[in-house]
């Protein structure tokens, strides 16, 4: 089946507000983001048969506001050293998105929801001088080590079917979040 999706050159500008303060080693910040809607036209083809399966459904696609906060400390070390720790909180706004009526299923759009979730952030880098006395002589040579890692907590943020359908029910399920590490290095000059 060939799918095709078209906004017909619909675009939305989103805007973010936001504040940081900066008090000595610590930063707080506080963002909002207005959530856009538009609208989407679907078209299907099955290219073996040239058979149209869908002629155009127009749908509604939503991206969800999102009021985020944080904060960063990052104390003063001597020797050329850093070190920096971090966390977010987003409350997105994912209830806000409401599932479009699609064709051939018989069941109302409100009884599919999606529950607004809090998504967490956090990370930590630290700077380390290295070979200081050989990176002195020349420019461009390694003179520092940065490891890092991160840690980001992720809602569920999938549709799930709240009516009497057992069918549907098992179709939609209610999801998990997801739980992501990173790790990483780099080497600076």
């Amino acid at each position: 089946m060939v799918v095709r999706f078209n906004s017909n050159g619909d675009t939305r500008v989103a805007g973010t507000l936001g504040a940081l303060v900066k008090a000595r080693e610590l930063s707080y910040g506080l963002a909002f983001r207005l959530g856009r809607l538009w609208r989407a036209r679907r078209t299907a083809i099955d290219p073996s048969t040239s058979r149209v399966i869908d002629e155009g459904t127009t749908f509604d696609v939503r991206s969800p506001s999102v009021l985020s906060s944080g904060i960063a400390w990052q104390p003063e070390l001597r020797r050329a050293q850093s070190f920096l720790l971090s966390a977010q909180l987003d409350r997105v706004f994912l209830g806000g998105i409401e599932a479009s009526p699609a064709i051939g299923i018989p069941f109302p759009a409100s009884d599919y929801r999606m529950k607004s979730a809090f998504e967490f952030r956090a990370g930590g880098e630290v700077t380390i001088p290295v070979l200081g006395r050989w990176a002195s002589h020349g420019a461009g040579r390694p003179n520092r080590l940065q490891p890092r890692a991160g840690f980001h907590h992720q809602p569920a943020g999938s549709f799930v079917y709240e009516g009497p359908d057992p069918v549907q029910q098992g179709l939609f399920p209610p999801a998990g979040a997801r739980n992501l590490v990173s790790i990483g290095t780099s080497i600076g000059g």
